[in-house]
């Protein structure tokens, strides 16, 4: 650091004997320097042999990394010009590759092998995307498995997967195979204000877990025997609880009524 008075009273630094610095504060001792190579300034530092009073001084004309490399040069006259393949929105098969097996199954292009291939989740065609559908992917393969590749909007829009979550695809695959019925959520959203309304006018609105004072907007309808393991019962009155929020968010921790496990009944429910 550049030897001033301000730095001197920030870091609690004593002159000692020996005409160097101590720190108060964890004893460290800051050797005198009387002039930094580049900038001129005396400065203090805690290695006994020193040149530069600051990174910034150190980093400074050749002792920079970059210094004379042409790195403000674009184009195939910098050193560090690997093909213009960023530039193109063209993924390198080496950087995303690894990023993206095994849930997809990577090639190397036949005309350049360092550029990326894959195949459409449609028609099942080896092509080159773009890094935008490759950032893409990536993100969905990591929330809900969404954004698969297509070599062509033709194929995106014929294609029974496009836009479709793996959890809506399990559900899809359950209800052809009759292991649940389809639920008409329609149906639902309308009824479940009725049946929450009748409720409160019912109880007097009061939690019926702790009993205590609720309004139709602090209150929550909870069904007894869950929605999605019985359609049939979510208009019946006898599976209807009033909770506040904070019962309600206790009973869904209860055993068989969280919601890892409704969302398995609703799937896997025979």
């Amino acid at each position: 650091m550049i030897f001033t008075e301000a730095n001197i009273k920030k870091y609690n630094l004593v002159l000692t004997k020996s005409g160097n610095f101590r720190c108060i504060r964890n004893n460290k001792i800051y050797y005198y320097f009387y002039a930094c190579d580049v900038c001129g300034y005396p400065y203090l530092n805690q290695r006994k042999s020193s040149k530069y009073c600051t990174k910034r001084c150190a980093q400074t004309g050749e002792n920079n990394n970059m210094f004379g490399k042409g790195y403000l040069i674009i184009g195939k006259l910098n050193p560090t010009w690997n093909g213009g393949y960023r530039t193109n929105n063209i993924p390198l098969y080496d950087t995303y590759a690894p990023q993206l097996e095994p849930i997809e199954k990577c090639m190397r292009d036949p005309e350049d092998p360092n550029i990326l291939n894959v195949f459409c989740a449609h028609c099942k065609k080896q092509y080159r995307p773009t890094i935008d559908a490759v950032s893409y992917r990536k993100y969905g393969i990591n929330r809900n498995d969404v954004g698969k590749f297509y070599c062509t909007d033709n194929c995106k829009q014929v294609c029974s997967l496009f836009n479709q979550s793996a959890q809506q695809l399990m559900e899809r695959d359950a209800e052809n195979a009759g292991r649940i019925t389809k639920l008409n959520h329609e149906h639902i959203r309308i009824n479940q204000t009725e049946n929450k309304n009748r409720r409160f006018r019912e109880n007097g609105g009061i939690c019926d877990w702790c009993e205590t004072p609720v309004t139709l907007r602090t209150s929550i309808l909870h069904h007894e025997v869950p929605v999605a393991v019985n359609f049939l019962m979510a208009d019946d009155p006898d599976n209807h609880w009033l909770f506040c929020k904070a019962c309600n968010k206790k009973a869904h921790q209860l055993v068989s009524c969280n919601y890892y496990e409704l969302r398995l009944r609703r799937v896997c429910h025979t």
